[in-house]
């Protein structure tokens, strides 16, 4: 009997133990039932019906906490997004009176340029971004907008193009000059035959030499397989005439900075030289043609309405337009356009103005979501309740 009694007794401590243990009373009430007494039992019951009153309670604080919650949210947002666009508006204004007051600093005619600049603003900035990185990017937005004066055109006919535009043409009337999603090939060197200064050669070898390097170097090229092919320097007229014969375009003296803004956006970079382009493998085409980075390539002269109009009066652009799934918010260009006898000084001083509009929207849109910010930062921090209030 004392077993059994010292053995219920363990039993019952190690209930009573573990009473507070709520959701292992099932197995406890299996295990200790021949040990419980009336006062064990009316113990439980209203241990556990307290236990459900104070999970009620709870649930139903926490339902009312978080509808408070997701009504003072909604209530945030909109007075954020108020906040937001107050801001803006404000910016807007801001921009609108400095470029009235560069416009009439200039001398120009307020009527005609004033809303014309501030619309290619704002589009130059609603879809230019500036991507700052760790190795690559600038900060100055004008790394990222090409201001170029077309003598040709209504000012009213000023347009942002989505892409770089350089006054480049092809190197042969024979070559294309229209292109749908072409693939690039980058050469920051010279396309012809280098011999050494030192050395002596007979004339007829020397021109078997130049024959079967520009053969080689050709075929080369043409085993990438790219449609227009960029170079730094000059070409031979034998290199020239395979790629005529290869039906790859050519253009000729590419400016070095027009060299390495379209390796940036083509995500590539120039061949330093022909050795290098000679080492590559056939499957590398792809990576150094930055296929599908440009959507298309043309060319467009613009001229005077004169037919008597002199050369130096037309020019010549080739246009890279950027791919909307790549690049497309990564480069853009700026054609301002008149045909007044004094054009081209006014197109100058209407360059100045853009330069300068661009520079000071870019700085007012990073204040507008820098103040944004911390509206938002500060308003959270001092309308949502902490857990002691919330308790």
């Amino acid at each position: 009997g004392g077993g059994g009694c010292g053995a219920g007794g363990d039993r019952t401590r190690r209930f009573r133990t573990s009473l507070f243990n709520i959701a292992d009373y099932p197995r406890l009430l299996k295990r200790t039932s021949l040990a419980l007494t009336s006062s064990d039992v009316e113990g439980l019951a209203e241990l556990l019906q307290r236990h459900s009153d104070r999970e009620k309670d709870t649930w139903q604080r926490g339902q009312a906490t978080r509808a408070e919650a997701e009504e003072s949210d909604e209530e945030g947002s909109g007075a954020l997004w108020a906040c937001a666009e107050q801001l803006d508006h404000e910016a807007q204004a801001v921009l609108h009176a400095l470029l009235r007051q560069q416009v009439e600093r200039e001398g120009l005619d307020a009527d005609v340029w004033e809303h014309v600049i501030v619309r290619l603003v704002r589009q130059s900035l609603a879809t230019i971004h500036c991507p700052v990185t760790e190795f690559e990017g600038h900060m100055a937005v004008l790394e990222y907008v090409k201001i170029v004066c077309v003598p040709n055109g209504q000012p009213h006919q000023s347009s942002y193009f989505p892409g770089l535009a350089m006054a480049k043409n092809v190197a042969n009337k024979h070559m294309r000059s229209s292109f749908q999603r072409p693939r690039l090939l980058l050469l920051g060197c010279a396309l012809e035959f280098h011999r050494e200064k030192s050395q002596f050669a007979l004339f007829d070898s020397l021109q078997q030499q130049e024959a079967e390097y520009t053969r080689i170097l050709v075929g080369k090229i043409a085993s990438l397989q790219p449609d227009l092919v960029l170079v730094e320097g000059s070409v031979c007229r034998a290199a020239l005439d395979l790629l005529i014969a290869a039906r790859i375009s050519l253009v000729l003296n590419v400016k070095r900075h027009h060299m390495e803004r379209i390796a940036f956006l083509t995500n590539s970079y120039p061949l330093p030289s022909t050795a290098e382009l000679l080492s590559l493998p056939a499957s590398s085409g792809a990576m150094l043609s930055g296929e599908y980075s440009f959507s298309s390539v043309h060319v467009d002269t613009f001229q005077s309405g004169d037919t008597r109009v002199l050369d130096e009066h037309r020019k010549t652009l080739m246009f890279f337009r950027c791919d909307e799934r790549t690049n497309g918010n990564a480069q853009g260009t700026i054609l301002i356009r008149s045909n007044r006898p004094d054009k081209q000084q006014e197109l100058r001083k209407v360059k100045r103005i853009l330069q300068y509009g661009i520079t000071a929207a870019y700085h007012l849109k990073c204040e507008v979501a820098y103040l944004s910010a911390q509206h938002a930062l500060h308003r959270r921090q001092c309308v949502r309740p902490t857990e002691d209030d919330r308790l």
